[in-house]
């Protein structure tokens, strides 16, 4: 696959999106670049930095609290955290999927008058089957 097959997103995610592009970018008023895939990384990262942080917080109100409330929840939260993070993981990648599923079809969107043309020629020398013929005019 040569630079020009590229999706536009796998080439946003193979940049890295260096900091001053991804700022230039973010702060400019030009919308031709997907910034999407550049800023999914530090949004999932934040959420994840916030969920432990109120986790904690949550850990520490209960122990305030009475202290088997905070022994149920120094059992429970770390639990939920670490879903909320496979959580937040899997819908990252999702977001990445669809950005990376949107770029190819863009791209066979393309080319899609040569297609047509192939597909078009291989309707053409195949044979005709019987039973459509039958069901078309039975009635």
């Amino acid at each position: 696959m040569n630079e020009q097959d590229e999706p536009p997103s796998s080439e946003l995610l193979a940049s890295g999106g260096g900091s001053t592009g991804t700022w230039t970018v973010l702060l400019g008023a030009r919308f031709d670049v997907g910034l999407t895939a550049r800023l999914l990384p530090v949004a999932v990262q934040t959420l994840m930095l916030l969920v432990a942080i109120g986790g904690c917080g949550l850990i520490v109100a209960a122990m305030t609290t009475t202290w088997w409330l905070g022994l149920c929840a120094l059992l429970v939260v770390p639990v939920v955290v670490v879903l909320i993070f496979a959580l937040v993981r899997v819908g990252a990648e999702m977001v990445l999927a669809v950005l990376d599923m949107s770029a190819r079809v863009t791209e066979m969107a393309d080319r899609l008058p040569g297609l047509e043309s192939t597909v078009g020629g291989m309707a053409s020398d195949m044979p005709k089957l019987g039973f459509l013929r039958l069901r078309s005019g039975g009635r």
